[in-house]
């Protein structure tokens, strides 16, 4: 008799507690999925604030630079400032585009695969096809085909001369006329194969300077 009183008892006892537990849960879901629909609306209410881009503003920039530095016959108006305060900014038009000292068209660093046992390069080349990063000095070509090295100086690079570049006084946002013209007809040159006229257009242009 008690041992089988003892056992009805037992399984009343785990009931009451089973109940006692899914009461409480039950009372909690409610409350926590309250609270996580109220930060899900709050956090839906804030992405609808956030301006969404249209315009592919930076992506179209990128476009327009990869083209300038793809086209051969680009002219650059670079203006370098010397150290010395006393040494006025020299301009040169530079062919094509600025490379950096450490670009170059084939990777220097291997890894090996430890599930293959192959070697690679974890160097990745960017989209013109070289490798490595820009450095301190850049060089160029002028449309004469001459070297200009602009180590370590700064550089302010421009696909339209300026009236500050032909005149070395003030900056300003337009840009010179003559000068523009000139560099239309020598890029016209260099298009057409002839560097050598295109180099005779920019000198009479700029005074022989």
């Amino acid at each position: 008799m008690t041992r089988t009183h003892a056992k009805r008892i037992r399984p009343m006892w785990l009931c009451g507690s089973l109940a006692v537990v899914l009461l409480a849960t039950a009372c909690d879901v409610p409350q926590e999925s309250e609270a996580s629909k109220q930060a899900q609306d709050n956090n839906e209410r804030m992405q609808s604030q956030v301006y969404v881009q249209h315009n592919n503003v930076e992506f179209q920039n990128y476009n327009d630079r990869q083209k300038v530095a793809d086209d051969p016959a680009t002219i650059l108006w670079c203006t370098a400032y010397p150290t010395n305060p006393n040494a006025r900014p020299v301009t040169v038009p530079i062919r094509g585009k600025l490379t950096s000292s450490d670009k170059r068209p084939y990777a220097t660093t291997t890894a090996r695969s430890g599930a293959t046992d192959s070697v690679y390069s974890p160097e990745i080349p960017g989209p013109d096809g070289m490798y490595g990063s820009s450095v301190p000095y850049r060089y160029g070509f002028t449309p004469a085909g001459v070297y200009v090295d602009f180590t370590d100086l700064q550089t302010v690079c421009t696909t339209e001369p300026t009236v500050y570049q032909s005149q070395q006084t003030e900056l300003v946002l337009r840009t010179d006329q003559p000068l523009s013209d000139a560099s239309a007809k020598a890029r016209t040159a260099l298009q057409a194969g002839n560097p050598g006229e295109a180099a005779r257009i920019l000198e009479q242009a700029t005074g022989g300077h």
